[in-house]
């Protein structure tokens, strides 16, 4: 086949026209693409530029109880945190625990500044056993580390640097019911009928700071009264409740642990917490357990006696003696002077502001008392056992219905050995002292309540 070829002239002149137009729109694209990416530049750098201010604002911004904790070593500044944090097996202030416990508390704190604006996984996978007080510890340290970082984030321009947590649950039912009670996770109806659970309550984190000096600021005599209210709330479901007289001495019991909390805080804050857990064995069966958790940073108690032994010099004096006594009488005793101080410190009438004012120093050991004899109920085969403890720096202190206080000519005492004798060794057992410190004073109260069992105390007798 032939194919017929056919030719046309070119029009020249529109040809012209058109090249023209083409040459017009390629040149206004380039134009386009270099003005916009000339404002892309000019973007960056802002941004560049704007990012460069926020991160000497972060720099330079003075986090308080950061460097507070860095003093006291309860952080390590020296390694960098993992970003998944492994919570042991055991995380609790036991003694054995305590070194391992501390540690990762300090790890979570460092981990919020160092992966700023990045996620962290608070693991908790492989841990069987932790407690009220060691988890109060963990959401305070959390708060405030939470609480900074949006105070500072709030002055950055375009950075975003707070951190995104995970909390991985246990495989163990009552690490999670005690990481429910924090609001860390939850527990589903399966695992609390499987612990005889009837109802959890918290009443949440109070705190105050001694600076609240204003009567509609200060937060202590509410709080005080929302503790008191929430303890007899508690007792409550038992069929009983707190006595008039009762309540006035709690209330004044607790205003002076909240007195010594400010006293002591170098970083003027006290944390308090409260929650109870009934569980239901049988249809007439019901045992409740309250816990009431006091915390604040800063010196020991120790350190406080030691800080103002020169002004206390006559309440200090009586301690030292004391002291000594049990030195010269048992030269290879292993506690500490810290240890052994703290002990009698908590002496009815002991206090390192007793110069100031001559009532100090009755509260704690009232407390203690009082605590441990209205919530004396003790099942060991099911553990339920009461407890009153007490961690201050390198001190752990223990009461319990074993060891616990008793009276002389209406004078509070704290022997912690059988014989009630302070110038004998306290058991080994109910003083301990611990390989890290702890930088502040943490008391801790565990009771349980039985309505059988105040019939028979109360009624009954």
């Amino acid at each position: 086949y032939k194919i017929a070829l056919k030719l046309k002239k070119i029009d020249q002149e529109t040809e012209n026209i058109l090249s023209a137009s083409r040459l017009k729109r390629r040149l206004t694209r380039k134009e386009k693409n270099k003005r916009f990416h000339g404002y892309k530049s000019v973007q960056n750098k802002r941004i560049q530029f704007l990012t460069d201010k926020d991160w000497e604002i972060v720099k330079h911004h003075s986090f308080k109880l950061h460097d507070f904790l860095l003093e006291k070593e309860f952080i390590n500044k020296s390694i960098f945190p993992p970003s998944h944090i492994y919570i042991p097996k055991n995380f609790t202030f036991e003694q054995e625990d305590f070194e391992s416990t501390t540690k990762i508390l300090g790890d979570i704190c460092s981990s919020f500044l160092h992966f700023k604006g990045k996620e962290i996984t608070i693991d908790f996978s492989k841990c069987v056993k932790t407690d009220i007080s060691t988890l109060f510890i963990l959401d305070v340290l959390t708060s405030n580390y939470w609480e900074e970082i949006k105070k500072m984030e709030s002055k950055l321009v375009h950075l975003k640097i707070k951190p995104d947590i995970t909390i991985i649950r246990s495989k163990s039912e009552d690490v999670n019911i005690l990481l429910a009670i924090f609001d860390f996770t939850f527990i589903t109806e399966d695992e609390a009928k499987r612990k005889e659970i009837k109802s959890i309550s918290n009443l949440g984190i109070l705190s105050g700071s001694k600076s609240q000096k204003n009567y509609h600021e200060n937060k202590k005599g509410k709080n005080v009264t929302l503790i008191i209210q929430y303890i007899n709330r508690c007792i409550n479901q038992h069929h009983y409740e707190l006595v008039i007289d009762t309540k006035n001495n709690i209330e004044g019991m607790i205003s002076e642990i909240l007195n010594n909390g400010e006293d002591h805080g170098v970083m003027n804050t006290w944390y308090v917490t409260a929650n109870y857990v009934i569980r239901q064995h049988s249809e007439n069966e019901i045992i409740g357990e309250l816990n009431l958790v006091f915390f604040n940073f800063g010196l020991s108690i120790f350190e406080g006696f030691e800080e103002t032994k020169e002004k206390n010099h006559e309440n200090y004096e009586e301690l030292k003696q004391l002291y000594d006594y049990i030195c010269y009488n048992n030269p290879k005793h292993n506690f500490t002077k810290e240890n052994l101080f703290t002990l009698y410190a908590l002496q009815e009438g002991n206090s390192r502001l007793k110069y100031e004012q001559e009532s100090r120093g009755t509260g704690t050991m009232k407390f203690i008392k009082s605590f441990l004899e209205f919530g004396d109920f003790e099942e060991t085969k099911r553990g339920y056992l009461p407890k009153l403890s007490i961690i201050s720096g390198a001190t752990h202190l223990i009461c319990d219905n074993k060891y616990h206080p008793f009276s002389l000519d209406n004078v509070g005492y704290l022997s912690l050995n059988e014989e009630k004798d302070l110038s004998l060794l306290p058991s080994k057992t109910h003083l301990k002292s611990l390989s890290k410190v702890l930088p502040g004073t943490l008391l801790s109260v565990k009771i349980f309540l039985n309505e059988e069992h105040f019939n028979k105390k109360y009624y009954e007798s």
